[in-house]
């Protein structure tokens, strides 16, 4: 014997088929974040731009380093600051790690590394100069690696403005 459902039976059962079609073919979900570059190495006062992409339960993947609420953090701010847009400013030598989140998924890490100045000399250090007449100066650097070993000094006298 087959019974007919009332109207508000019908409605009932409409209602949690469609609340199940929803549950079972609902948009992707966010699984991980991955940031690029996964290292980048830059020198005090440089910019790095780093891009966060998304990839989905349904195996799909989407730029979301704009227009997303993506929160960026450095680890040490003390070497690197970093921007709502993903980019990195070096402040001084060493090393942070980069992340990206997006509500409870984090991704993992990008390593940022940041050179820096120790010192620069000039040479001649009292130049003679006759008039008319011109002057050649060397400029040497010691630089400060990321883990803070000093380099030899180098000759940047070409990168010198």
């Amino acid at each position: 014997m087959m019974r007919k459902l009332s109207g508000s039976a019908l409605g009932v059962a409409s209602l949690l088929c469609i609340l199940l079609l929803a549950a079972c073919s609902g948009a992707p979900k966010l699984k991980e974040l991955v940031v690029a570059p996964s290292t980048a190495s830059i020198s005090v006062g440089q910019q790095q731009t780093f891009k966060v992409t998304g990839t989905y339960s349904n195996g799909t993947s989407k730029d979301l380093t704009t227009g997303a609420s993506i929160t960026w953090a450095s680890s040490s701010i003390s070497v690197a600051t970093i921007t709502s847009g993903g980019v990195a400013t070096a402040v001084a030598a060493g090393m942070t790690n980069i992340t990206a989140s997006l509500g409870s998924i984090t991704s993992s890490l990008a390593v940022l590394s940041v050179s820096g100045i120790k010192s620069i000399a000039v040479t001649p250090a009292f130049p003679t100069i006759t008039v008319p007449g011109t002057q050649a100066f060397t400029a040497m650097a010691i630089i400060i690696n990321p883990d803070g070993s000093l380099t030899a000094p180098q000759d940047i006298t070409l990168k010198a403005t």
